[in-house]
C-alpha cells in the first residue's frame, strides 16, 4: 500500500525569515510605498497627513541579529533549566521580537540612524488614500504622487516634500460626489491616470498638473469603484483597470478596448510576472479575488476576457492585495507573487506550481494586509491599517 502524502500546515510553510523593522500607526494607514532605488518609505494616512522616512538596512540588520542572539542565549537557558518544555522556532509565535518596533510612527526622530523621518505633513484635508513614486527612468523616483478625499492630486520633490504641482479634479467629474480611488503613472510618458469611485479614469499631464489640464477621460471603465490601474507595455495608452467583478483593457484616448466576463467576484488587486517585467512585457496578470483564490489570465490567449486558471488560498479570506517577488534569483522565486489576505497573513505562491510554497504571518490580530511593495533591494513590505512591517532577506 502506499503511503498517502501529508497536507502541508500552515506551520511547515511558515517562513523563517523575520521582519526587519515594525512601524506602528495610531491613525489608520491608507497607502504606502517604497522608493525604487533608495531606502525610502512613504505613507499616508486617514488623517490626510503624509509621512517620508529613511531606514538603514545594514545597522537594523545588525541591531536585530545581535538582539535574536542575546535572546537565543536566554531561550536555550531557560529551556536547559526545565522551566520550558520547547523553544519555538516560529517567528509567529515568538513572545520576544528581536527586531526593531516603532511604536509610533509619528513619534520617529529627524536625526536616527536606523530609521528617520525625512519629512512630515498635513498632504490632503481629507484622508490620503494612495501615494507612488514617479515610475519613469529619467525621473524615477523623483517625485511623490498622491490623492485624497478632498478631490485633489498633488505632485511633490521627494527629497524636500515641496508640494510642485496640484489639480483639484472635481470639475471633470461625471458626478461631483464621486472620489478618487486609485493613481497609476505611465512609465514612459507624463500622464497620471486617476481611478475613481464611479469608476471612471481621469488623465492629467503631470509635468503641469497645476493648470488643471485633464488631457484624456474614460468613463465608465467599470460599474463600480476602480481599484487597481496598471500600465502595458505595448503602449503609453493602454492600461489595465480593476473594478467591482471586471479586468478591462484600455485606451486612454478611446475608452474600454475590451472588458472581461463577469467573474461574480470581486477583483481587488493584480499583478504582472517579474520574469515578464525584467522582460518588458506585460502579457500574463494574476489577479487577487475577494473570495479567496488568484487567477491567471493571458493577454495574447483571449484578449484578457477571461481568466485561464485559478489557484484557492482560502475561501474564508479575501486577498486584498498581490505583487511579484522581483526576485529573478532562481526559478521557484521568479515564479513566485506574494498575496497578502484579509486574515493578516502573507502567502507566496508559485502560480507555475499553483500552490502556495511560503507564509509569514503579518499580523496575528486580523489586520488586513491591503499593501504590499518591494523595497530597492527586493525586500518585502507589507502594511495594513495598524503596522507596517519591512521583512528580511
Amino acid at each position: 500500500m502506499v503511503k498517502k502524502k501529508s497536507k502541508e500546515t500552515k506551520e511547515s510553510l511558515e517562513s523563517s525569515i523575520a521582519p526587519l523593522l515594525e512601524i506602528n500607526y495610531k491613525e489608520p494607514l491608507f497607502t504606502a510605498a517604497a522608493h525604487p532605488t533608495k531606502p525610502i518609505l512613504i505613507s499616508g494616512l486617514a488623517t490626510g497627513h503624509l509621512y517620508c522616512n529613511t531606514y538603514d538596512p545594514t545597522i537594523l540588520e545588525a541591531e536585530s541579529e545581535k538582539k535574536k542572539e542575546e535572546i537565543a542565549e536566554l531561550e536555550e537557558k531557560v529551556y536547559a533549566s526545565g522551566l520550558t518544555p520547547v523553544v519555538s522556532k516560529s517567528i509567529s509565535e515568538t513572545k520576544k521580537k528581536w527586531w526593531k518596533i516603532v511604536e509610533d510612527n509619528s513619534e520617529l526622530p529627524t536625526d536616527s540612524l536606523d530609521i528617520k523621518t525625512n519629512w512630515k505633513t498635513k498632504r490632503h484635508k481629507g484622508s490620503c488614500r494612495h501615494a507612488i513614486f514617479d515610475p519613469r527612468p529619467d525621473h524615477l523616483g523623483e517625485y511623490i504622487y498622491t490623492c485624497g478625499t478632498d478631490n485633489v492630486i498633488k505632485k511633490a520633490n521627494t527629497e524636500s516634500g515641496k508640494v510642485v504641482g496640484k489639480v483639484d479634479v472635481v470639475e471633470d467629474y461625471y458626478d461631483s460626489k464621486d472620489k478618487l480611488t486609485k493613481l497609476c503613472h505611465s512609465n514612459t510618458h507624463s500622464f497620471i491616470l486617476s481611478g475613481t469611485e464611479d469608476g471612471n479614469v481621469l488623465v492629467y499631464d503631470s509635468s503641469n498638473l497645476s493648470a488643471n489640464n485633464l488631457k484624456f477621460k474614460v468613463q465608465s471603465a467599470h460599474d463600480d469603484s476602480i481599484n487597481h490601474i496598471l500600465s502595458m507595455t505595448s503602449s503609453p495608452y493602454h492600461y489595465l483597470t480593476l473594478g467591482s467583478t471586471t479586468l478591462s483593457h484600455i485606451d486612454i484616448r478611446k475608452g474600454i478596448i475590451t472588458q472581461s466576463d463577469d467573474q461574480e467576484d470581486e477583483l481587488l488587486s493584480m499583478s504582472y510576472t517579474t520574469e515578464e517585467i525584467s522582460d518588458g512585457k506585460s502579457d500574463t496578470v494574476l489577479v487577487s479575488h475577494g473570495e479567496g483564490l488568484i487567477t491567471i489570465w493571458k493577454n495574447s490567449k483571449n484578449k484578457l476576457r477571461d481568466q485561464l486558471s485559478r489557484i484557492k488560498l482560502n475561501k474564508d479570506v479575501s486577498i486584498d492585495s498581490i505583487i511579484p517577488t522581483m526576485n529573478n534569483s532562481d526559478e521557484d522565486m521568479e515564479n513566485s507573487v506574494w498575496c497578502g489576505d484579509s486574515d493578516g497573513m502573507l502567502h507566496r505562491v508559485n502560480f507555475k506550481k499553483g500552490k502556495v510554497v511560503e507564509t509569514r504571518v503579518h499580523s496575528k490580530d486580523g489586520d488586513e494586509v491591503g499593501i504590499l511593495d518591494i523595497d530597492y533591494d527586493y525586500r518585502l513590505i507589507s502594511a495594513g491599517m495598524d503596522t507596517l512591517k519591512i521583512w528580511g532577506k
